[in-house]
């Protein structure tokens, strides 16, 4: 919902600047005013004696309650950098500093979900959704995937739209369903994984 009310990321725009302005989108739109998150974008976790472990993108945590409820980690894909040259960034996404940041538990302590963020730089959505598919596919074993798992769109959509009986979206308002359905399931350069 917030995506589709943002203007599109610059070809050349840095992962943290897109995602403050998500946060900030998130943080200020009054169609978030109702959930009972608190978005923390940048968010350093901390060991024991202060130690920098890892920065999460994006930090949801309940109002209520002050726990940790999800986590997004972000990525840019199809980057032009200076001088033209083009790179997927889907080993990226997938590596270290992505997807297996959540698998190692950098980034995934104490959290009961968490997913990745894709901008799509270029907006050609079908062929990174392709690119994602195969990347991860070739580092299944790595990234401790069954072999029943794939990368699938999400329902989230779906669920949104009629509300979900027993949690927090039954209750929303039904100006606030019909957006965030709308914005879901329109075409926009993220991926929730």
């Amino acid at each position: 919902m917030a995506w589709s009310r943002m203007k599109p990321p610059k070809k050349r725009e840095w992962e943290d600047d897109i995602t403050f302005r998500l946060a900030g989108r998130l943080q200020n739109d009054p169609m978030f005013s109702e959930l009972p998150y608190d978005i923390v974008p940048q968010y350093w976790l901390l060991g024991l004696n202060g130690q920098r472990l890892g920065r999460l993108d994006l930090r949801f945590k309940h109002r209520q309650s002050q726990r940790d409820y999800f986590a997004f980690e972000s990525k840019r894909l199809h980057v032009t950098y200076p001088g033209g040259s083009v790179s997927p960034e889907y080993g990226v996404y997938a590596g270290d500093e992505g997807m297996m940041a959540f698998m190692k538990g950098q980034y995934s302590k104490n959290l009961a979900a968490a997913g990745m963020l894709g901008y799509v730089m270029d907006g050609n959505t079908t062929k990174a959704w392709d690119g994602l598919v195969t990347c991860i596919d070739e580092r299944r074993d790595a990234l401790c995937l069954p072999l029943t798992s794939k990368l699938a769109k999400s329902t989230l959509a779906k669920a949104v739209s009629k509300g979900v009986e027993g949690t927090r979206l039954a209750g929303l308002p039904r100006r606030v369903l019909e957006s965030a359905s709308s914005s879901l399931s329109g075409s926009c350069s993220h991926f929730f994984v």
